[in-house]
């Protein structure tokens, strides 16, 4: 949830920014047309092709900041494409995680289910050949009057472990 709430601000970032790029390019159009109209009253005194001459020089001037500026714009939205896809590789992966997570969580909850059901002296010699982490499972997913019987049939260090873990990871 997280990484989403993540994406969305980066996206609107990304989105902001390129509103505020188009924006400045419409403006600088608006200047050149303004500076165009102004340069054809003052190329009336020069001759003809001096005044070409000068117009081409300009527009190959802004053309050219034009262009840095379009490339600057396509690096910037390069970066932010790369971050992207970072963002939604990261997402992924926590989704994946989140359902691995779900179904080992599914999986204690039937064990834990069948736990229930038998006396300490049964699940005494299961739990003898169980890993801490999936006893730890079964145990978080068995029900609290049930609980005592899983503390029951390990040893006393055991049963501490379990106890001190449970613990630490509420």
């Amino acid at each position: 949830m997280k990484g989403l709430i993540y994406l969305f601000v980066f996206l609107m970032i990304v989105i902001g920014g390129l509103y505020g790029g188009l924006r400045y390019l419409n403006e600088q159009k608006k200047t050149e047309l303004d500076e165009l109209a102004t340069s054809d009253s003052l190329s009336i005194n020069m001759s003809y092709e001096d005044s070409l001459k000068m117009e081409l020089n300009k527009i190959e001037q802004k053309a050219f900041g034009e262009k840095v500026k379009a490339d600057s714009l396509q690096d910037v939205l390069n970066k932010k494409e790369k971050l992207t896809k970072e963002q939604n590789k990261k997402l992924n992966k926590l989704a994946e995680n989140n359902e691995k997570e779900s179904a080992l969580a599914e999986k204690a909850r039937a064990m834990a289910k069948t736990f229930e059901k038998m006396n300490v002296k049964q699940i005494g010699p299961i739990l003898e050949n169980l890993d801490d982490e999936t006893v730890m499972l079964i145990y978080q997913e068995t029900g609290n009057r049930f609980k005592k019987n899983i503390l029951l049939a390990v040893n006393e260090k055991r049963a501490a472990l379990i106890t001190k873990t449970f613990i630490n990871r509420n």
